[in-house]
């Protein structure tokens, strides 16, 4: 089957003469986030392939090949969850695409939008909490939705996820004992709620 090519924006056609020029150019994580998570509700769409399912049932042995589309599913769900908490996030800070400055400049990523990466960090981790607070072991599909959990976690915030971008040295996002304790205070009140 032909497929047409989509048509460039002016950004699209800005960046590709960048790249020839072996100028690359620079995108906020937010931006970058924003346009991984923009895809999760075409893929939810798509068949559960072979090869997927697969991975599923060798990573969690609970999980049948014919649960895997509900895996699938739940997994999708909660990464749109995500996504939806960082448009939020994202309508707070309008400007957030735009802090493109040199690493440790007031107008840089890490600086201009530290505040928005709190408030990722805080939403992503509540997100996940809500879902775990309202887990019961009971439920017939528990072992599917620990699973959903454990790998939502890992997309999002573990040690490969997407927060780990932060970290990188073209980043230099700073976050110290004192504010990875702040983090927590703020998260430890918020589930006393729940």
């Amino acid at each position: 089957m032909y497929k047409s090519e989509p048509e460039l924006t002016e950004q699209d056609l800005a960046d590709i003469e960048a790249m020839k020029q072996g100028d690359v150019p620079f995108h906020t994580c937010l931006e970058v986030w924003s346009q991984v998570l923009g895809n999760v509700e075409k893929v939810s769409k798509e068949k559960v392939q072979a090869h997927v399912a697969n991975k599923i049932v060798h990573s969690w042995p609970k999980i049948s090949f014919q649960e895997t589309p509900r895996y699938h599913a739940l997994y999708h769900e909660m990464l749109l969850e995500a996504e939806q908490a960082l448009k939020g996030i994202l309508k707070k800070y309008p400007k957030a695409f735009k802090n493109r400055g040199d690493v440790g400049a007031e107008d840089s990523d890490a600086v201009a939008n530290r505040d928005a990466y709190v408030d990722v960090m805080f939403e992503w981790n509540m997100l996940l909490n809500r879902h775990e607070h309202a887990w019961d072991a009971a439920h017939p599909e528990s072992h599917i939705q620990i699973a959903v959990f454990a790998d939502a976690f890992a997309f999002l915030l573990g040690e490969q996820g997407l927060i780990q971008h932060l970290g990188q040295p073209q980043v230099g996002f700073q976050f110290t004992e004192a504010d990875q304790q702040a983090l927590q205070e703020r998260l430890q009140a918020a589930r006393e709620e729940l």
